[in-house]
């Protein structure tokens, strides 16, 4: 994961083609930049990361055919480090805290140029073969509703490469 310079305030980070938006991620105790791009009306939150980039949703609101594109650019050897979820805005410029339909990653080695495919309706995960000799891999979220069904949804990408869990 590679943490870019922030600017010094939100409002010098705008430029004509992204908004720069910050997150908070408490259990790491670091500021991520966040670039924003509407794909299909739903806004696509990319973590500054350099392993896993957010490319698109695809048919929102059609179960059958709902997706989300996430393309690989740097190889990863374990893909369980890695979460998606949606959400939405609060308002112009800020994400809610509110995390819903989460995915995690199963353990799963993949390579730079390979592509990941999160459908949202039942199936079982499998991998493609490409013609350009890279690897589709097909993951399904099994949900029975569409995920990215709402004006303003946003997906989430989470680095979680240190976390620890407490049974309470």
């Amino acid at each position: 994961m590679t943490l870019l310079n922030e600017p010094r305030s939100p409002q010098k980070a705008h430029t004509l083609n992204e908004k720069l938006l910050f997150i908070n991620l408490i259990s790491h105790g670091l500021r991520k930049r966040i670039t924003d791009t509407v794909v299909s009306q739903v806004t696509l939150l990319r973590i500054a990361m350099s392993s896993l980039n957010v490319h698109s949703v695809h048919s929102k609101g059609n179960l059958q055919e709902e997706s989300i594109w996430i393309q690989i650019t740097e190889d990863i050897e374990n893909l369980s480090y890695y979460l998606v979820c949606d959400t939405t805005y609060t308002d112009e410029n800020h994400i809610s805290n509110e995390l819903r339909h989460l995915f995690w990653f199963p353990k799963k080695s993949v390579k730079k140029g390979d592509w990941i495919q999160l459908a949202t309706r039942n199936g079982k995960s499998t991998t493609l073969e490409n013609d350009q000799g890279t690897t589709t891999h097909v993951f399904y979220w099994n949900l029975g509703r569409t995920v990215w069904n709402r004006s303003g949804d946003a997906a989430l990408l989470f680095d979680l490469r240190t976390w620890k869990a407490t049974k309470v």
